[in-house]
């Protein structure tokens, strides 16, 4: 399930030149100098780099082995895959230090990913960042972004790049769920380092899948209502929320923030904090309906995250 991977090596004396390897290489020279600082080229669509202080390394592994990422790799095949980069660039990446991973799959659905999205909410010290209806993001903080959930339609993105679908996939709405994690990789995973061998290693693949998955689970998704809502009903109070709740569910999670916003941008209350409160509130209506109510929608996409994690 990993896709995008970025590795560093580390140059030493005894680092050889991986130029004759590579395809369009190009060649960055200083202009008050003459002298070539940097040397770049791709192979099989992953991009090469030599600096003066190592090789960086950066590509789709899917995209390298099968010459595409909509065929994910399990444990066994990327381990292949990382031996074919290794012979073709004649570095050995399985002790490079791995600085960025991909991680996911697409599910086939049966609606289009939007339809999913609306559904979703936000999460704290994460930016949620909406792309169209068919991209969704959750972001967090700086410029380096060590964490990003990504959420989007694979199968848009496989026609928009010309890209087929496997044969019983053609045509379905392909749901993509990554979690992308950028720097301090060993930091972030509580290991002593991260390499190309680490990545292999089933300890951490699992750790890698259970993380994945925990991330999403710790998304809050909006139940909407069905027609036996009126059960749940006992108290005026109780009515009240059913009610609101209905048209929080026509809104999705997106127009309780969107309301949030405006109150914010009208200046409406002298504390931040009310504002904090008032999203907290409308989203507890949201929730009010019972949890074995839950929408098919989410227990669909629930269900293939976690069957995702039975096959390793």
């Amino acid at each position: 399930m990993y896709d995008k991977l970025k590795f560093y090596v580390p140059r030493t004396s005894n680092t050889q030149d991986v130029t004759p390897y590579l395809e369009k290489v190009c060649c960055v020279v200083d202009t008050e100098t003459g002298e070539c600082t940097k040397v770049s080229g791709t192979t099989g669509g992953v991009k090469v780099t030599m600096c003066p202080n190592g090789i960086h390394i950066m590509g789709s592994l899917p995209k390298f082995y099968n010459q595409s990422n909509v065929f994910i790799l399990d444990r066994r095949k990327t381990g292949e895959a990382l031996q074919m980069l290794s012979d073709t660039l004649h570095v050995d990446l399985m002790k490079a230090i791995v600085t960025g991973v991909e991680f996911g799959t697409q599910f086939p659905m049966l609606k289009q990913p939007g339809a999913y999205f609306r559904l979703f909410g936000d999460v704290p010290r994460l930016k949620k960042e909406k792309v169209g209806d068919s991209t969704l993001y959750y972001k967090s903080a700086g410029k380096r972004q060590n964490k990003t959930l990504c959420f989007y339609d694979k199968t848009a993105e496989a026609s928009t790049k010309g890209i087929a679908t496997p044969g019983l996939l053609s045509g379905m709405p392909l749901l993509r769920y990554e979690a992308r994690f950028n720097g301090r990789l060993a930091k972030q995973f509580n290991v002593q380092e991260v390499t190309g061998e680490t990545l292999v290693n089933e300890t951490f693949y699992r750790k890698m899948v259970k993380v994945w998955q925990e991330q999403y689970f710790a998304i809050p998704k909006i139940n909407e209502t069905r027609n036996n809502d009126m059960d749940n009903i006992k108290t005026a109070k109780d009515a009240i929320n059913v009610f609101f709740a209905r048209l929080i569910g026509q809104t999705g999670q997106d127009g309780i923030s969107e309301f949030v916003t405006e109150l914010k941008q009208n200046g409406t209350f002298p504390d931040a904090k009310y504002y904090t409160r008032v999203k907290k509130h409308l989203q507890e209506i949201a929730a009010s309906i019972s949890g074995d109510m839950a929408n098919d929608d989410i227990r669909e996409l629930d269900d293939a995250i976690r069957n995702a994690g039975e096959y390793i």
